[in-house]
């Protein structure tokens, strides 16, 4: 768990990710969600949690915005979004970029590098 979210009223939550689905081949780990553009599975993205007001929306939202990405995220602004990724620069820390101001994070700030 690294982050808490408080829901007011009724939402539906739904996580995309490639932690417990992949295959691992010649050393190097593939998950499960396949980019169709390309045909080859999402390799940047960690995983993608989005609240909305409907199930079948976020379930649809998180895995399209797995596969394209946070920039994708900003064309629904009622959408709250989590985006988490190894950072580009630095393995080791993760990227973790956000819609909505919902989110509480419980990890080291030394680990983390948050965006908006």
């Amino acid at each position: 768990v690294c982050a808490q979210v408080d829901i007011n009223g009724s939402a539906a939550m739904s996580t995309s990710g490639n932690m417990e689905r992949y295959v691992t081949i010649n050393g190097k780990q593939y998950g499960h969600i396949m980019n169709p553009a390309t045909g080859r599975p999402v390799s940047d993205r960690i995983s993608v949690t989005v609240l909305t007001d409907k199930g079948v929306d976020s379930d649809a939202l998180s895995t399209a915005i797995f596969i394209k990405g946070y920039a994708f995220a900003a064309k629904f602004p009622s959408v709250k979004t989590l985006v988490i990724q190894k950072d580009a620069k630095d393995p080791e820390k993760l990227d973790i970029r956000q819609t909505g101001d919902c989110w509480t994070f419980d990890l080291p700030a030394s680990k983390v590098k948050l965006s908006k």
